[in-house]
């Protein structure tokens, strides 16, 4: 956790895959918002593109009921 209670990035894409890693962080995250969701549950599905010794490039989508709603990439 950061300060203020916010999840940190690197948790949200590749520890959750390899580990606790202490001080990660991460160095790139973009994220396309596609359409508004609508107001139902949301899926991710994630995969590992290449991992290093010291990075990792994931990426992840985000499905509602019926079409993707955001395309997220990071480092």
């Amino acid at each position: 956790m950061r300060p203020g209670g916010t999840i940190a990035g690197p948790h949200m894409m590749v520890l959750s895959q390899i580990g606790e890693v202490k001080l990660a962080v991460t160095t790139n995250l973009n994220i396309n918002f596609l359409r508004k969701p609508v107001n139902s549950d949301l899926t991710a599905k994630g995969r590992m593109i290449k991992r290093g010794k010291r990075l990792a490039g994931i990426e992840v989508s985000n499905f509602n009921s019926t079409d993707i709603v955001a395309h997220a990439t990071g480092t």
